[in-house]
């Protein structure tokens, strides 16, 4: 048998693809780029599926339609295109606006939800406070009325405001209420009653204070509330009292 008859033959295969097979997908990737491309600009268009209506949900008392509609301005883009997030950080620029909620609603409305502020207090004559310990200001002539004031420095505002509560609670069994507390730069309070009695509570032992206040009142004050007009309660195991028409008692 001669050395050329041993010789055989075998298949030979390749795990590589083709050229042609590589430019066909790169064809194909390359269409489909292109139409996602496209599609994206087509529906980003202003002119296609423009905004046209505005629809408003809250129940509101210093809020009106009108407001939140002037807040948005005029809409250039479309249903798809328009940017929600621009939209709320303008609503909620709005001093009595608490928070915003946009949505596209199909196919061509825009909803605003609002959830209104709640004040609470006025805080140092010319802003509001909420029950969060939020300051905002409104135009003063929107202010409620019959709101307790709050006055101090600085980023003393929930400081201020939780020794409001403390004070309501110690006093509501005499169903009498503070009406205005005052924290001065070296933090020393002052507050005012409903019934227009002053106390003068300095900077230590609130509660200790509030609370010897609130049983002597009962006990022997409050006959006689309309005759006073401040109780210095600094002092350790008395207070000293200041009479409308006399002069200062020490008790």
């Amino acid at each position: 048998m001669s050395a050329k008859s041993l010789q055989a033959s075998y298949p030979i295969h390749t795990n590589g693809v083709s050229s042609t097979q590589w430019l066909k997908w790169f064809i194909i990737l390359l269409l489909f780029s292109l139409s996602v491309a496209g599609i994206s600009y087509i529906i980003s268009m202003p002119s296609l599926l423009p905004i046209k209506n505005i629809r408003v949900q809250g129940a509101f008392v210093n809020i009106t339609e009108n407001m939140l509609r002037e807040s948005v301005g005029h809409l250039d883009e479309g249903f798809f295109s328009v940017d929600v997030a621009n939209i709320k950080q303008k609503v909620e620029l709005l001093p009595w606006v608490a928070q915003a909620n946009i949505r596209r609603v199909w196919p061509d409305t825009l909803l605003i939800s609002v959830a209104e502020q709640t004040a609470v207090a006025v805080w140092n004559q010319d802003g509001l406070m909420n029950q969060n310990g939020e300051l905002f200001q409104p135009d003063k002539s929107t202010f409620p009325e019959l709101l307790p004031t709050y006055t101090g420095p600085p980023d003393t505002e929930r400081q201020v405001r939780q020794l409001y509560l403390l004070a309501y609670a110690l006093l509501d069994e005499n169903n009498i209420k503070p009406v205005m507390i005052s924290m001065d730069a070296r933090r020393s309070l002052l507050m005012k009653l409903d019934n227009n009695i002053y106390l003068i509570l300095g900077r230590e032992r609130f509660a200790e204070r509030i609370t010897r206040f609130s049983k002597l009142y009962s006990k022997v004050l409050a006959a006689k509330a309309e005759e006073i007009e401040k109780i210095d309660m600094r002092y350790t195991n008395g207070m000293a009292i200041t009479w409308r028409h006399r002069t200062g008692l020490q008790g």
